[in-house]
C-alpha cells in the first residue's frame, strides 16, 4: 500500500535563487561567486569573502546591505530554472495540498512579508497559504509520512534526528556539492528522480 506523503519544500536555495540577490546587493558577479564559493560552506560571509576585496568583517555587515534593500530583496528574487515545473510535478505526484513550503526567516521583519509576496508570484495565487515560516522545521518531523526537501545540511540532519525523512538538494554550499548537476539541470528530472529513489528505499 503506497503512502500519502507530505512534502515540505524549502524556498531559499531550493526553488528561490536568493544567492543571486545576495550577489547583486553586494555588487559581485553571481557566476564568479558560485564558481569560487567554498564547497560545502553554507555561511554567506565565507561565500562572499571568496570574491570581495576588502573582506567583509562579519554577518552584520553582510545583512546591512540586505536590510537596506528592504522587502524587495526577498520579494524580487528569481526562481531557479524549471523550479516552477518541479513544483507542479510535486503537486501532480503527491497532491496540491500535500506540498507545503517551509522556510526560515532572517532577523528582519521584512523578510517574512517579502517571502510571502514571492510565494504569491511563484504560485500565481494571491491567496496562497500553504506555507510555514519558522526556523524549527524539525518540529514538523513528527507528522506521519513527511519528507523535507532542503539545501541546508543542518536542517536535513535535525529533521531526520527528529524522526522525519529528508532529501538534500545538492548545491555548492552543502555536503552533496559533488552530486550537484548544476542549476540548468537540477529540475529537468534530477531532483524528481532523487526524491523517488529516496521514497523507494524507505
Amino acid at each position: 500500500m503506497s503512502k500519502d506523503w507530505t512534502i515540505l519544500l524549502d524556498m531559499d536555495g531550493v526553488v528561490c535563487n536568493l544567492i543571486r540577490r545576495v550577489a547583486k546587493v553586494h555588487q559581485v558577479d553571481y557566476h564568479e561567486l558560485i564558481a569560487k564559493w567554498p564547497r560545502g560552506e553554507f555561511n554567506w560571509l565565507d561565500g562572499l569573502n571568496s570574491v570581495v576585496d576588502p573582506k567583509i568583517k562579519n554577518q552584520a555587515e553582510v545583512y546591512s546591505k540586505i536590510k537596506k534593500a528592504g522587502i524587495d530583496f526577498w520579494r524580487t528574487a528569481r526562481a531557479y530554472r524549471l523550479a516552477s515545473a518541479f513544483y507542479e510535478k510535486l503537486k501532480d505526484r503527491f497532491g496540491s495540498k500535500n506540498v507545503v513550503f517551509a522556510t526560515s526567516p532572517a532577523l528582519d521583519p521584512q523578510c517574512a512579508a517579502g517571502k510571502i509576496a514571492w510565494l504569491y508570484k511563484f504560485t500565481k495565487n494571491p491567496y496562497f497559504r500553504d506555507y510555514m515560516i519558522g526556523s524549527r522545521k524539525e518540529l514538523m518531523a513528527t507528522w506521519p509520512d513527511i519528507i523535507l526537501i532542503d539545501d541546508r545540511d543542518s536542517n536535513v540532519d535535525a529533521f531526520r534526528k527528529a524522526g522525519g525523512e529528508a532529501v538534500l538538494v545538492p548545491r555548492v554550499w552543502n555536503s552533496a556539492h559533488r552530486e550537484n548537476p548544476g542549476e540548468h539541470h537540477m529540475f529537468d528530472g534530477f531532483m524528481m528522480e532523487r526524491l523517488e529513489k529516496h521514497i523507494a528505499s524507505y
